[in-house]
């Protein structure tokens, strides 16, 4: 089975600021880690739980 190539730190930082734009959220502190960018699946958890928190 062929595993992706984890995010740089860079590209988390660029894809946490897309995200956060285009949902108009913020992620906070405690969801900076490199686990919540490890995977689509992660990202995809995290920002469920930040849009309904913020509704």
């Amino acid at each position: 089975m062929n595993q992706e190539e984890p995010l740089t730190s860079h590209a988390s930082v660029n894809v946490m600021l897309a995200l956060e734009d285009e949902f108009d959220v913020e992620f906070p502190d405690s969801m900076l880690r490199k686990a919540t960018f490890a995977s689509i699946s992660n990202l995809s958890d995290a920002l469920r739980q930040l849009i309904a928190e913020a509704a």
